[in-house]
């Protein structure tokens, strides 16, 4: 998980996502879909280029580690 590798505390995405920490929760463990914005904002939060949060061909989830 990209948040934790960071050191990043949950409150902190969320406050930076523009969401309540129980929402941002429930995009991190899939409960919600994530938005084009909302990935958007993952990618520049984590650093990471916006295909890595794709599953590759053989997992059932479509996003995965945000």
């Amino acid at each position: 998980m990209y948040r934790t590798e960071m050191g990043l505390k949950a409150e902190y995405v969320a406050y930076t996502f523009r969401m309540s920490k129980s929402a941002y929760s429930n995009l991190e463990n899939g409960k919600t879909e994530i938005t084009v914005d909302k990935l958007h904002l993952c990618a520049i939060t984590f650093q990471k280029p916006i295909t890595s949060f794709f599953a590759n061909e053989e997992e059932d989830n479509i996003i995965v580690n945000i």
